[in-house]
């Protein structure tokens, strides 16, 4: 409506503007009819005056139709965008693995059982411990024969009650129950036991010893293997240890085990069913084996252990067996000839191990 409103009166201002008369002025404003001054003079003609006519205007308004303005909205699809996190780079860390072991990854490193320090023979104290099922056979010492008519009378002591000592619980892995060293000759030795405290068995125990002198320094190193091949469990097995070089030069040693958790052998051992000792010319012990396995046996082997008093390790000697095989119910003999005189043990236990043949 404004819109039609605006164009009629600027319609109606054209045609207004156009019916106007137009009247000739002079630029100084006088009536373009004034005579100036210098012109000669005007000549005035009589004008009939026309008789006024009623002019009649007509306006045509022509009505224009309003623009409508339609606003089309577009609609836009709106753009759905994902935005995807930034790629993460994930980190590498870098794993060093150290195997405490001097051997292959299937031979776990065994805790060192400590330092023993001595000047020449260090000696370890025992735990107390027996393998199984063997008991270390005493020494025997004979009675003294009475002389005269009478007959001694022996006094029967009473025994003083004491109290029973608590016993040290074994660890549960591979360790070192008792060891030694004493220097014979030009060479240095280490004796002692290895005992498993772990549930299964283990095999080729490896004793690594590594020796220094007084001020700390290293002056030589050796390893033996356990002179039975497998250790079952709550077993002592025997090692021997001798160092050539130097060994008035050592002040100390130290010992480590590695060993196997598995084998592809089977082993056990045959019965001792005799042993006896012999003191001439040097100490030496024999006796007889019987394989009562189902199965034969090869491999057999046989060694000897003498303790003291407190069972600790005084030394141990392999020997020799008349047959290494045998066949289930049959017997052979051993022996075992050490390198000593007057030497002064307690008890000896004699083992036996051979492969089973299945």
């Amino acid at each position: 409506m404004k819109l039609r409103l605006f164009i009629g009166g600027f319609l109606l201002l054209l045609w207004l503007a156009a019916c106007s008369p137009v009247q000739d002025r002079r630029p100084d404003g006088a009536p373009a009819s004034a005579q100036r001054s210098g012109d000669p003079p005007a000549t005035l003609t009589s004008v009939t005056p026309v008789s006024s006519v009623p002019v009649t205007a007509t306006a045509t308004i022509t009505a224009t139709a309003p623009v409508t303005a339609t606003l089309t909205p577009t609609a836009t699809t709106p753009v759905t965008g994902t935005v995807a996190p930034p790629t993460q780079v994930p980190t590498t860390t870098a794993t060093v693995t150290v195997t405490v072991t001097p051997t292959t990854t299937v031979i776990p490193t065994p805790t060192v059982t400590g330092t023993v320090t001595a000047t020449v023979t260090p000696t370890a104290t025992p735990t107390g411990m027996q393998p199984p099922d063997q008991t270390p056979t005493p020494t025997a010492t004979p009675s003294p024969t009475p002389t005269g008519g009478a007959t001694p009378v022996t006094p029967t002591p009473t025994p003083t009650p004491t109290g029973s000592p608590t016993p040290t619980p074994a660890p549960s892995t591979v360790f070192l129950r008792s060891h030694r060293s004493y220097i014979q000759g030009s060479s240095l030795y280490v004796v002692g036991e290895v005992m498993n405290g772990s549930p299964v068995p283990v095999y080729n125990v490896k004793v690594i010893a590594t020796f220094y002198d007084s001020g700390g320094r290293l002056i030589g190193a050796q390893e033996t293997m356990t002179l039975l091949p497998e250790t079952a469990p709550t077993q002592a097995n025997p090692f021997k240890l001798q160092l050539n070089t130097t060994p008035a030069a050592v002040s100390r040693y130290d010992l480590a085990l590695i060993w196997d958790d598995i084998s592809l052998l089977e082993y056990d051992r045959v019965t001792v069913i005799r042993e006896e000792v012999s003191d001439e010319p040097v100490l030496e012990v024999r006796g007889e084996l019987r394989n009562d396995q189902p199965v034969e046996v090869r491999d057999l082997r046989v060694v000897v252990t003498f303790y003291d008093a407190d069972l600790n390790v005084l030394d141990v000697f392999p020997g020799t067996v008349g047959s290494t095989t045998l066949a289930p119910g049959a017997t052979t003999s051993y022996t075992i000839t050490t390198d000593k005189q007057n030497f002064k043990y307690e008890s000896f236990l004699v083992q036996t191990q051979g492969v089973l043949t299945r």
